[in-house]
């Protein structure tokens, strides 16, 4: 979301408020999925392998992609009308809550396939894979920087809404990556558990509690949230002054002075 904000700042900052503000609450709402719920994924997977259970720590992994998948469609269904919820906070007209719903929505492209990338990236760090997920990352930032330049004012421009379709396909490109990196890499050690314990059958209902993911996840989604909402409402009032100073008249500083004396 940076990479989107400094293009967007860069090409009509009149856009960037609305920006700002969807970014607030694509922020608050995700982070109970991508912070919150499926950082129980480390904690459990790491469990598992230390065990030498492998294949619990598969299981693990599909209850995080099945779990996160599911909240990511009722959080993704409440973006496309972040404007709407957020304008009695920030106190934006019409044209701005048209404008951060339309970029909000733009975004949902990207919410699955992005819960799947945090779903695969806990599960290999609990295994010990850190440096992959790290690179494909970096990779990730340019290619959203590229995107973003060809969908916002290049070739391909859609204006304000390439950014978040940017985005979009950053985080659906990301999820592609590192799931050819595993295929590509599970048999040769030090990753021959991934190999074990990558599932196979998706369609079967897991045999790991779901209790326990819950009791796992839950406190760590709630203190997430609250962490993440603290940080924006803050930023939210910002935006706010920020969207009002640029409705308001523009004071010329200099003539007020020449006129004084």
């Amino acid at each position: 979301m940076f990479t989107d904000l400094a293009v967007l700042g860069q090409w009509d900052s009149s856009y960037l408020g609305a920006a700002g503000v969807a970014t607030v609450y694509t922020s608050i709402t995700s982070v109970i999925v991508w912070r919150g719920v499926l950082e129980a994924l480390n904690m459990l997977c790491a469990q598992a392998f230390g065990a030498k259970n492998p294949r619990l720590a598969g299981e693990w992994l599909r209850i995080g992609l099945i779990v996160g998948s599911g909240l990511s469609v009722l959080i993704g269904m409440t973006w496309a009308v972040a404007g709407t919820a957020l304008q009695p906070l920030a106190k934006f007209d019409d044209v701005e809550r048209d404008r951060v719903n339309h970029f909000s929505l733009m975004l949902t492209v990207g919410l699955i396939p992005f819960t799947a990338y945090v779903a695969i990236t806990n599960y290999m760090s609990a295994a010990g894979i850190v440096m992959a997920p790290l690179w494909i990352n970096v990779a990730g930032a340019f290619v959203n920087l590229f995107f973003n330049l060809m969908l916002v004012g290049g070739p391909l421009g859609m204006g304000f809404n390439g950014s978040a379709l940017a985005t979009s396909l950053t985080r659906c490109l990301v999820v592609v990556a590192v799931v050819a990196w595993i295929l590509v890499n599970v048999k040769n050690k030090p990753w021959g558990a991934l190999a074990q314990s990558w599932p196979t059958q998706w369609c079967v209902a897991p045999k790991a509690p779901l209790s326990e993911f819950a009791r796992q996840a839950t406190p760590i989604a709630l203190s997430s949230l609250l962490e993440e909402a603290q940080i924006q409402v803050v930023r939210l009032c910002f935006l706010r002054l920020v969207l009002t100073a640029s409705r308001a008249p523009v004071v010329c500083v200099a003539g007020a002075c020449s006129h004084l004396r």
